[in-house]
């Protein structure tokens, strides 16, 4: 070996002389020279002079080749800070372990390049036969089996099992007798492995207490005292605990044994790393060691030994020895006990056995399969005791440590399960025991190690996943194991879903999954392929399922083509091309099966929902994932066949008397809710989330339409069958019949029909409202039409049917008051119409939403006016009594048993209250209207006063019964009317007329300045039996002209006209034209002839009117006015007129003398009738004469 270079050797001299100097650690001496030359004795030699009195100033180490070190030494402030870093940047890892050598007095070899140096140096003949890393065969294998057997390791192998191992080693590579005995003889002849014992100093425990500052422990082979090894100092004063591994040649196996002594240091021992849990490889290579190598071998140490440990290397077995040994010392008694780790090696290359212990467990598991003849997912994973020392001999051979052999065991078993699968439970306990580390940490891999794992892996997961493609197909056969199974082998997933992959590792080469289709490649997660095995799973079982359809074997025999229509479906074919519902010979029984499968996947996902306990460790669920490819097969299949059959539909007319013969729209109908109640479901589990068939209403639009229109007809039939079979007797404390309570019924069916569609888009479900609406509006007026009917056969049989007439009507209340009426606002139609304008275009959807609407008023409208014509028909009964009375005599209606009290006594008791009223009010009207036309037909008969005081008297003995009702008589004015009319003919009045314009006297003294329609100026004066009449001007007119101007006169009437015959000429001013500001002047005079005594007339009046001139229509009156004649001052009487003072009139509103007034004055009088109608005329029209 080649001296070290100047460089590093001044480097190391600097190292060694600080170190001494501040007591921190040991040095090296002064000597130049190569680090090969230098022995332990001459170390010691300078480490004494050290001690002794230190370097003096000349010793220093001096610069290399005249020149001072480029290395800076470490400060003297600082002398524990960087020393162990320094030396080994100087020296490099190789120096480090030719150092660690030196110090220990052992060879130290660097076991990176062990198997280099091998090669360039020569194989000794122990390893002659070793396997190289890259390649070998079973046959290979087999040799160094047959050779580990010839040379065993341990103390349980004897020669009588050495027979049996052969046998099974013969029988597992399945070799022949020939080669074998020949393999078998070319491993006996190579010579025996070099053995070393492999070693790890764990801890020890009940140490007799004494003062001490630190424990440590030297271990050597009895025969070879002088290689010893110590581990770190431990302060520990009560457990020390080290962990420490080392190794030591072995060459005398029967009589050689382990030596391990325990010291304690009485002075505190610093170490230079605090680290105590390194291998033997990374200690030698420390400083501290080359420290304790000095403090062993010095004199000065001030340490005892507390305790020695001795076990021989025979009583090692094969297999790793985990022992406490205990301490002695002389004859004294037990000191404690140390904690060890022991095994037996040899020196060959721990990766060549690695894959040599691989591939062995392969076979070995292979020929216990194959020997047991066990199940499928049974077998536990036990070898045989032969199998099992094969194993543990390899293992020693090749040295390697427990994650070597777990790794290695791993790998063969994932090899094997692939051929012949065994029990998850075997595979679980293993991959936790490989991936977990003592702290329950995640163990990393290096990258050779990743590689043999993750290639395990790769030949595991295909077994895994086609585990998951049949679970469906053996839940029929799932019990308690198979859970187990499945289980552990998802557990395993589990923990392979958080290790990650190296990325130049292919997981899932497409050749090993070509069952499995995926969108996301053949290299994606494996979370993401349970996925897809999981949907591969269920989209097998339910197209094997939905094959299965069977109509029966008539059905089969005579329907050929909906079997080969069916296959389309089964096959997906109805996804590339539109399946015609022609091409089905019997598509409702297609409609039939699927109707009866569907409900069963709602069944199957619920049984699959026992897996997601087990599949929640991968954060999956199982369940849901089978109903999203549930849910993709049915849309795929179901969404052609039934928008195939809508449009087929026959349109609906309601004249056909079977619109639906095979009852394609019923059978839809039932498919629609079996698709609900599957939607429903799934919402359990996507909440909300947009699924396939979540706009499976679409498809049904058509067929649920005409459904409804079909349903329509069927309600209307069973209304008249309802109708035809009730009597009109009231049921038990009620008042109406069975048939109401038939059609509340009815409409209540259509009401939860609709509710079951639970059409979930307010903009579709408006049609179906409306359709809806609409045939409860329909049902309404068939019902209202059909009940008059039945009224008009039972009227046309003899005898009383007034009970049955208040039935029928009580019949069409209850229909409008607790069925239409509930039922609109139970549906919120109002509300719907009003969502639909806001989110909709206005205009269309108003236009539909007030034609549904209408059709509600309209219904009751028809049902109000079929139940008034009933109630008009219970009421003749009393207005026929009324009529037979000409006279009307009160006498005979006010008994108690009057035939107009007993039909009011049935009406009040047979009626509900709101009908009762109503029929009162129709009566109390006709008997208005009755009484009213009698006076019309009689005024011109010359009737005596008292006939209209007894008219009078029914009419308030009539008005006085009803009033106690709390009616409100709708025609007011009638009423009020005739009752004047008969007080004026009671009383024999004279002139009503004149009584009317007293009336509107005292109408105009209230009149106030807003009502006021403008003023008069007038001059009136009596003088020599003529009334003198001179019209001034008016002011302030109102007129309906925009422009504001008018062309105004003024017509003058004396009243009562009877008496004042030149009254009767047309008295009236010229017209001013266009007068503007509403005002216009006159100054006309007018003089009327006056009879004796007339001018004193009591209530004698002067009628002024203004009206407005239009001469190409009608003159529109302004206003009028009134004077009585003793409001004219008489004082002026015989005095000029022009001294006369003026008066300023009011004008207020006409208004016409009512023609009752007109009829009466003219059956009462002789007067000239053609002016009071000529009067009534003038004020009415507003024309000009």
């Amino acid at each position: 070996m080649k001296a070290w270079p100047q460089k590093k050797l001044a480097a190391l001299k600097s190292w060694v002389f600080y170190s001494w100097k501040y007591f921190y650690i040991f040095l090296l001496d002064k000597l130049r020279l190569s680090a090969m030359e230098l022995n332990m004795d001459e170390m010691l030699s300078a480490g004494e002079r050290v001690l002794n009195g230190g370097l003096e100033d000349e010793e220093q180490p001096a610069a290399v080749n005249g020149t001072d070190s480029e290395l800076p030494l470490p400060p003297v402030e600082t002398p524990h800070q960087g020393r162990e870093s320094i030396l080994m940047s100087e020296l490099g890892k190789e120096g480090m372990d030719v150092l660690a050598g030196l110090i220990r007095s052992e060879p130290v070899v660097n076991c990176d390049k062990a198997a280099a140096e091998d090669g360039a140096d020569g194989k000794s003949n122990a390893e002659s036969h070793s396997l190289t890393i890259n390649e070998f065969t079973e046959e290979q294998l087999y040799c160094e089996l047959l050779y580990q057997t010839h040379h065993p390791l341990g103390n349980d192998v004897s020669d009588a099992n050495q027979g049996q191992i052969f046998d099974f080693l013969k029988t597992a590579f399945r070799i022949d007798d020939k080669k074998h005995e020949e393999k078998k003889n070319e491993a006996k002849i190579k010579d025996k492995p070099d053995v070393k014992l492999n070693l790890e100093i764990i801890e020890v425990r009940d140490l007799k207490s004494s003062e001490t500052s630190g424990t440590s422990a030297v271990y050597y082979l009895k025969n070879q005292p002088d290689n010893k090894a110590e581990s770190d100092v431990q302060h520990d004063k009560k457990i020390p605990v080290w962990n420490e591994k080392g190794s030591l040649p072995i060459s005398d196996k029967e009589n050689d044994a382990l030596i391990v002594e325990i010291w304690k240091y009485a002075e505190e021992v610093p170490n230079a790393s605090p680290s105590s849990n390194k291998t033997v490889k990374d200690k030698i290579g420390t400083l501290k060691n080359m420290a304790k190598g000095l403090v062993l071998n010095s004199k000065n140490a001030d340490r005892k030994c507390s305790g020695i440990a001795e076990i021989l290397i025979k009583d090692i077995p094969s297999g790793a020895m985990d022992e406490w040994i205990p301490l002695k010392k002389e004859q004294k008694k037990a000191r404690g006990e140390v904690h060890v780790l022991l095994s037996l090696g040899t020196s060959r290359d721990v990766q060549v056995g690695c894959k040599e212990h691989r591939r062995l467990v392969r076979v070995l598991v292979r020929s216990e399969l194959e020997n047991r003849a066990k199940a499928p997912f049974t077998w536990d994973g036990r070898l045989s005791d032969t199998a099992e020392q094969v194993l543990t001999q390899h293992r020693a051979h090749a040295s390697l440590d427990e994650s070597h052999v777990q790794l290695a065991r791993w790998a063969g078993f994932c090899d094997q399960h692939e051929e012949t699968p065994f029990n998850f439970h075997v595979l679980e306990a293993m991959l936790k025991k490989l991936t977990t580390t003592q702290d329950g940490a995640h163990r990393t891999f290096a990258n050779h190690e990743a590689k043999v794992f993750w290639d395990a892996n790769r030949n595991l997961l295909p077994t895994c996943l086609k585990f998951i493609r049949f679970l469906f197909k053996m839940s029929n056969s799932y019990g308690n194991a198979m859970e187990a199974q499945l289980s552990s082998m998802l557990r395993i997933l589990a923990i392979l879903i958080e290790i990650k992959p190296p990325e130049d590792i292919d997981m899932f080469p497409s050749y090993k999954y070509t069952w499995l289709k995926t969108d996301h490649g053949h290299n994606s997660k494996l979370k993401r392929k349970v996925l897809d095995a999981i949907k591969h799973s269920a989209r097998e079982w339910i197209e094997e399922r939905f094959a299965k359809i069977e109509f029966g074997e008539e059905e089969k025999e005579d329907n050929p083509q909906c079997w080969a229509i069916l296959s389309k479906y089964k096959d997906g074919g109805v996804a590339k091309r539109k399946i015609k519902v022609q091409e089905i010979a019997n598509p409702k029984a297609l409609l039939s099966c699927y109707n009866n499968e569907i409900p069963g996947l709602k069944e199957c996902v619920l049984s699959s929902s026992f897996h997601d306990e087990q599949f929640k460790c991968l954060d999956i669920q199982y369940s849901k994932v089978v109903l999203q490819v549930f849910d993709n097969k049915v849309n795929q299949v179901v969404r052609p066949l039934v928008l195939s059959i809508c449009n087929s539909l026959k349109k609906y007319d309601p004249k056909d008397k079977e619109p639906d013969p095979q009852n394609k729209s019923t059978d839809l109908v039932c498919l629609y809710f079996t698709l609900k109640n599957f939607n429903e479901f799934e919402d359990t589990y996507f909440h909300g989330e947009k699924v396939k068939c979540s706009d499976f209403h679409n498809w049904f639009a058509r067929g649920v339409s005409q459904w409804l229109d079909i349903t329509l007809l069927k309600a209307m039939n069973m209304i008249k069958a309802a109708v035809e079979l009730d009597q009109l007797e009231p049921l038990d404390d009620v008042k109406f019949s069975s048939s109401a309570v038939d059609v509340l019924g009815i409409f209540d069916m259509l009401e939860k029909d609709l509710r079951a569609l639970k059409w979930p888009d307010e903009k579709d479900e408006f049609p179906l409202m409306a359709k809806l609406v609409k045939s409860i509006t329909a049902c309404t007026k068939h019902y209202a039409d059909q009940i008059r009917q039945k009224v008009v056969k039972v009227t046309d049989l003899p005898g009383d049917y007034e009970i049955q007439l208040c039935t029928a009507i009580n019949n069409i209340e209850h229909i409008l008051v607790e069925g239409l009426e509930p039922l609109m606002k139970k549906l919120n139609v109002e509300a719907l119409f009003m969502t639909l304008t806001k989110i909709r275009s206005h205009i269309p959807e108003c236009h539909k939403g007030l034609k549904v609407l209408s059709r509600v008023v309209d219904a009751a409208e028809n049902a109000d006016q079929k139940m008034m014509e009933i109630v008009q028909e219970v009421s003749e009964k009393i207005l026929k009594v009324v009529r037979e009375n000409q006279s009307l005599s009160p006498t005979r209606f006010m008994s108690p048993i009057s035939p107009i009290n007993i039909h009011l006594g049935v009406l009040k008791r047979q009626l509900s209250k709101h009908n009762y009223h109503r029929a009162i009010t129709f009566i109390w009207e006709s008997i208005v209207e009755l009484i009213k036309q009698i006076v019309d037909t009689t005024h011109m008969e010359d009737k005596p006063p008292g006939f209209y005081k007894n008219l009078k008297k029914s009419l308030e003995f009539f008005e006085s019964a009803f009033s106690r009702e709390s009616l409100a008589f709708k025609n007011g004015e009638l009423l009020e009317a005739t009752k004047t009319i008969l007080e004026t003919l009671s009383k024999n009045s004279i002139d009503p007329v004149h009584k009317f314009y007293l009336e509107r006297l005292v109408v105009q003294g209230k009149v106030d300045d807003y009502d006021k329609r403008g003023q008069i100026n007038v001059l009136l004066q009596f003088q020599e039996k003529s009334l003198k009449i001179e019209i001034l001007n008016v002011r302030n007119l109102r007129t309906r002209s925009k422009e504001g101007d008018c062309s105004p006169y003024v017509r003058i009437d004396l009243i009562p006209k009877q008496n004042f015959p030149d009254s009767n000429k047309k008295l009236k001013t010229k017209i001013q034209k266009r007068s503007l500001k509403n005002c216009a002047t006159f100054e006309e005079y007018f003089e009327i002839a006056m009879a004796d005594g007339s001018e004193n007339m009591e209530n004698a009046l002067v009628h002024l009117v203004v009206k407005d001139y239009n001469r190409f229509g009608h003159n529109m009156v302004i206003g009028e006015t009134l004077v009585r004649f003793d409001k004219i001052n008489r004082d002026y009487a015989n005095k000029a007129f022009a001294d006369v003072p003026q008066m300023e009139l009011p004008l207020i509103d006409l208004v016409d003398v009512p023609q009752d007034l007109v009829r009466i004055k003219k059956s009462k009088t002789c007067d000239t009738v053609t002016d009071l109608d000529t009067i009534a005329t003038n004020e009415s029209t507003g024309t000009l004469n």
